[in-house]
């Protein structure tokens, strides 16, 4: 049975809202000895401009959620510059100034690595001080980071050190508990190092996303999207997504964190070859490189072309990737949507 952990978050910025969703879905996806669980916005903290630990610690101990273990995440800084604190029982993280000191992509390699320390504090029911923290970087979670240059380092080494294994065990952690803890941190490792293909060998993202590659036809985007929360899951289309001062490609590779690609194969462009007469329907240029994008990124098992039924060009270099054909709408093709998630990881819902 899985350790609990309340996710409590306060006053964070809504451009760390998806990347706290991802590292939570990250998390709970990539094992099982802990699972964290988001609630109601009431935190046992109380939150003012900046944090002071004592001070915190000394509210939550006067709290009614002592027998629990808490994480509160919040857009506040502490007092003392620093990023997190816990005590075993309660762990604060703050991700104030997290962009402008490290940019995006580490957001989530940060958050899974705090995750991580709180779940092995909690494992043992100490403070993070006595795990005697490294003053000196190492890549260990047990690091100090003196600097806040030291925190990269740290997050893409992202490992637990001999000497920090052992005092876990030695203070009642158990061998599965501390392997939960190592394939978390090499999620985040995978996060900071950009590494997507680990990211899926360690089964980080068989949770709940999927992408959808669209053209001009909205109606057919707009039942997939229909089709997939109906299931339980999150369709991930780049119009639905903030630009940012993003290329299309630069919001593929950050919205690529998904575990299946569904490309909507609609005849919205016409062609032929030269010299040709007839004009052919086909997809529009860049659902067809989107396509091939997406064979690289996920692989050819997890990407699916769904297409209505009759003649449409599709590069013959991607005829071994799945085609589904419909007559009149896409709902017709719900079985088999579910069947194609189902078969590599996602649990659909009926």
């Amino acid at each position: 049975m899985s350790i609990p952990i309340s996710l409590f978050v306060v006053q964070l910025p809504n451009e760390h809202e998806r990347f706290l969703a991802e590292s939570v879905r990250a998390f709970n996806s990539c094992q099982r000895e802990f699972q964290l669980m988001r609630k109601d916005p009431d935190s046992p903290v109380h939150i003012e401009q900046e944090l002071d630990w004592e001070e915190a610690l000394s509210q939550y101990k006067t709290s009614n959620y002592r027998d629990e273990c808490i994480v509160i995440l919040t857009g506040v800084p502490f007092r003392d510059n620093w990023f997190s604190h816990s005590d075993g029982k309660l762990a604060v993280i703050s991700t104030h100034e997290w962009f402008e000191l490290f940019g995006r992509p580490c957001l989530q390699s940060f958050l899974l690595s705090e995750f991580a320390l709180a779940a092995a504090c909690h494992s043992v029911g100490v403070q993070e001080a006595i795990l005697r923290p490294h003053e000196k970087t190492t890549g260990c979670i047990g690091d100090l980071c003196l600097y806040k240059s030291d925190i990269i380092h740290k997050l893409r080494a992202g490992y637990v050190c001999p000497e920090h294994s052992q005092l876990l065990l030695q203070l009642g952690a158990r061998q599965s508990q501390l392997a939960a803890i190592a394939t978390v941190l090499n999620v985040g490792r995978s996060y900071a190092l950009g590494r997507h293909e680990d990211l899926r060998r360690y089964g980080a993202f068989t949770a709940d996303r999927v992408f959808i590659v669209h053209g001009r036809d909205q109606a057919a985007r707009m039942e997939l999207e229909q089709l997939i929360r109906r299931v339980g899951l999150e369709p991930v289309a780049i119009m639905n997504e903030p630009i940012q001062g993003r290329t299309v490609i630069e919001q593929i590779e950050e919205y690529s964190g998904v575990g299946y690609a569904f490309i909507l194969c609609t005849p919205d462009d016409e062609g032929k070859l030269r010299g040709g007469t007839s004009l052919n329907p086909r997809p529009r240029q860049n659902v067809v490189f989107e396509y091939g994008l997406f064979v690289g990124i996920v692989g050819r098992k997890r990407v699916c072309c769904i297409a209505p039924e009759g003649q449409i060009e599709v590069p013959s270099d991607l005829a071994g990737v799945l085609q589904l054909r419909y007559s009149n709408n896409i709902t017709e093709k719900s079985v088999q949507v579910m069947d194609e998630l189902r078969s590599v990881g996602y649990e659909v819902q009926l």
